[in-house]
């Protein structure tokens, strides 16, 4: 379940950043930029398995709540 969850938070921020210059809330942008600040923007084909895994352990250890 964390795997699917990790895979969502990443799939969230890649729409927030479609989304720019648009803002969300202050809790939903700290979120952003805390994944922003391991796993980049998706702006071109590569393999996501690493960005998937940094992801995952974002979601384990709480920072999402």
């Amino acid at each position: 379940a964390y795997g699917v969850l990790g895979i969502e938070f990443m799939a969230a921020a890649q729409a927030l950043d479609f989304h720019r210059p648009l803002r969300s809330s202050p809790a939903i942008e700290a979120l952003h930029a805390r994944l922003r600040a391991q796993v980049a923007r998706l702006a071109e084909d590569r393999l996501l398995a690493p960005d998937i895994a940094l992801a995952t352990a974002l979601v384990e250890e709480g920072a999402t709540i």
